[in-house]
């Protein structure tokens, strides 16, 4: 560490929060402010050096604990309300995290199930009629294609009344 920076007041004072210096000071017992700063980077590399650890264990703990639910409740375990708080006191309500717990899945099952209904189901925009033809707009851009063919049909019909016309007005 530089021993002529001035760590103090520009970069510990203002940088860093009081409690977090504090938390170092309590802990390590620094002897001047380059060991202090010395500390602080020396813990933000630990905890760098740490984080793919954790983010590891994360999910591998979510994997095992989707595998042991799938394998008991089926696939969407998450979804239709599989999950039961079982309390043991009777005519108990379920505590806060479970209700939150709860209404996550719940929302997340809404959620999956409008996705499925946007990417899979047609969604009707609009019909068209005109000359026998008629066309339903699909939400994943096939009213277009249907469009020109809705439009080259109107003009056939069109043609053809025109022709119809023109025998039906002459002597």
């Amino acid at each position: 560490m530089p021993q002529t920076l001035q760590y103090r007041p520009v970069l510990i004072d203002s940088l860093i929060s009081n409690e977090r210096i504090n938390s170092y000071q309590s802990v390590f017992h620094p002897a001047n402010d380059v060991e202090l700063m010395g500390v602080y980077l020396w813990n933000a590399h630990v905890c760098g050096a740490l984080f793919p650890l954790i983010g590891a264990v994360e999910i591998t703990l979510r994997n095992a604990i989707d595998q042991a639910l799938v394998a008991d409740l089926g696939r969407f375990w998450w979804a239709g309300g599989k999950l039961h708080y079982r309390s043991f006191a009777p005519g108990v309500d379920a505590p806060h995290p479970v209700q939150a717990v709860r209404d996550n899945f719940a929302k997340a099952t809404r959620n999956h199930t409008a996705e499925q209904r946007r990417r899979h189901e047609p969604t009707l925009t609009a019909w068209f009629t005109a000359g026998g033809a008629a066309l339903r707009s699909y939400g994943n851009g096939t009213a277009r294609r249907g469009l020109a063919a809705c439009a080259a049909q109107c003009r056939q019909a069109r043609i053809a009344q025109d022709r119809n016309k023109g025998r039906a007005s002459r002597p």
